[in-house]
């Protein structure tokens, strides 16, 4: 039996070659989940490859999916029988946490998403508002400019002289 320090059984498994010729590292639960962090990749991969609905909560996603992770989980990974059940068990537990750190973060994404697309409209409302107010600015400057000028007309029909009016 030769273990190489990748696989070596105080991290969690060994790619001994088993009875049936298997080149599938042996792993071992380690405390909640498992010993080593590529396990744990391995799940959470094969769990991002599997979801195909928004299930709103890890209890939500029925059974035969996650019997169907575990079956392709089963195919990367050999364990000793007789802890199939603490196996099965530890690659759940690193199910639950990935899917609620994956919904946490999807949810602070879409919080972060909302929050921006809110202050690129405040902003667009801010530009806006100050186009309008320099178009409404413009359009009293021209108003007050017609209205002088109409009164210099009416002022030459009235008085074409241009001599202010004498008093008698």
């Amino acid at each position: 039996m030769v273990q190489t320090p990748h696989y070596s059984g105080t991290h969690g498994g060994s790619n001994d070659v088993d009875s049936n010729g298997s080149h599938r590292p042996f792993i071992i639960r380690k405390g909640y989940k498992f010993g080593r962090q590529s396990i744990h990749r391995a799940i959470v991969k094969i769990f991002w490859q599997s979801i195909n609905e928004p299930w709103i909560t890890y209890k939500k996603i029925p059974k035969e999916v996650v019997t169907q992770m575990f079956e392709r989980f089963r195919t990367q990974y050999r364990w000793d029988p007789n802890e199939e059940g603490l196996i099965r068990e530890g690659f759940e537990n690193t199910l639950k946490d990935c899917y609620r750190g994956g919904m946490r973060d999807a949810r602070e994404a879409s919080v972060n998403e909302l929050r921006q697309k809110m202050s690129n409209m405040e902003q667009a409302i801010e530009e806006k508002q100050s186009e309008m107010n320099l178009q409404m600015q413009q359009m009293q400057n021209e108003m007050e400019l017609q209205v002088q000028r109409q009164l210099a007309a009416f002022m030459k029909q009235i008085n074409p002289s241009g001599n202010p009016p004498s008093s008698s």
